[in-house]
């Protein structure tokens, strides 16, 4: 199995500034944050 390219950290090597979205738990509003153009959604597990 091939994995995407962690567009995040590539964009953090290269010294760019990168969008993330915290806070959203449920998996229809993690779905609806992927055509929005953010780099990355943190997710907190606890």
């Amino acid at each position: 199995m091939e994995l995407r390219p962690n567009r995040v950290k590539r964009k953090l090597a290269n010294n760019e500034n990168v969008v993330v979205v915290s806070g959203p738990t449920h998996p229809d509003d993690i779905d609806a944050f992927g055509p929005s153009g953010v780099d990355g959604i943190w997710l907190e597990g606890e």
